[in-house]
């Protein structure tokens, strides 16, 4: 297997463009996930009728 090629589907040739852009995407997902977590909606505690919790 001296000239085979290192890839044998073009889509394992594109990972290394797509992957940086998916870890990208996946890192503001987590920090929007984390911070809506964090700061509850100004409208949510009259929805439910209880304050929220203190820090």
């Amino acid at each position: 297997m001296i000239g085979a090629p290192l890839a044998a589907h073009s889509a394992v040739t594109a990972i290394p463009f797509f992957l940086p852009t998916i870890v990208v995407v996946a890192v503001i997902v987590v920090v929007v996930w984390r911070d809506r977590h964090r700061h509850p909606a100004e409208g949510a505690e009259s929805e439910k009728g209880t304050p929220p919790p203190e820090p």
